[in-house]
């Protein structure tokens, strides 16, 4: 019986050393550098203007950025959220903020192409609010 533990217990510890060396980390990708994010994200970057008086709101901005390896979105009131991408979507976001929950940020193009109008639905509202890139 003794045998048959030990063979157990060597045939776990073979599968652990081995596992080890060939494990595949689960995020699946690596951590980009600021510069290869703002590449990649340069069409979307920078200020954006929301005129919400329809809803009997002001005008606001939210200003899109690079820092410290995440996409992040500031509307200045000192709570900057990070940005995740929504999976198999273009240029199209998921940010949550701890007290205003969470946002569906996307962005589109206008007619000559450009990335212009920033679409940001917030969930607890049940709000879409629609803004254009500052030049």
């Amino acid at each position: 019986m003794r045998g048959l533990w030990r063979s157990r217990a060597l045939a776990i510890l073979v599968c652990v050393i081995l596992g080890s060396h060939f494990a595949i980390p689960l995020s699946g990708t690596q951590e980009k550098t600021d510069d290869q994010l703002r590449k990649e994200y340069e069409p979307i970057l920078g200020k954006y203007e929301f005129d919400t008086s329809d809803l009997g709101g002001g005008t606001f901005w939210l200003n899109y950025y690079i820092e410290d390896g995440h996409l992040w979105v500031d509307s200045g009131d000192g709570r900057p959220a990070i940005m995740q991408p929504v999976e198999g979507e273009t240029f199209a976001f998921k940010a949550e903020d701890p007290e205003a929950g969470v946002f569906n940020i996307s962005f589109e193009k206008d007619e000559q192409g450009f990335y212009s109008m920033n679409r940001v639905f917030i969930e607890m509202a049940g709000v879409e609010v629609v803004g254009r890139k500052i030049k």
